[in-house]
């Protein structure tokens, strides 16, 4: 199965279960895109957590967390490549 279809499979399975927001990362912050609001790191807790990773020629490595923030009405799933976020990490 492809790394695509798993992902999909997960982002269904996630949004079955409640997570129906979109969270990106803004700097410090996370951004929930359908409520329009910053969400701070202290304000979320990781209800769950997945790494999808594909092995071959073209690799693929995407973290998928469920958050919650509870205090503002936030469920949602944020997806991040883990390979250019651990990069990005390492030239702070």
């Amino acid at each position: 199965m492809s790394t695509n279809s798993l992902l999909l499979n997960l982002i269904v399975s996630l949004h079955q279960r409640g997570f129906v927001d979109d969270i990106e990362l803004a700097g410090d912050e996370f951004f929930c895109v359908q409520q329009k609001t910053f969400v701070q790191l202290q304000d979320l807790s990781i209800l769950e957590r997945y790494r999808v990773h594909k092995k071959g020629r073209r690799k693929e490595d995407k973290m998928v967390f469920g958050l919650s923030a509870e205090s503002l009405g936030v469920k949602g799933i944020l997806i991040i490549d883990f390979n250019v976020n651990i990069a990005l990490m390492h030239t702070r």
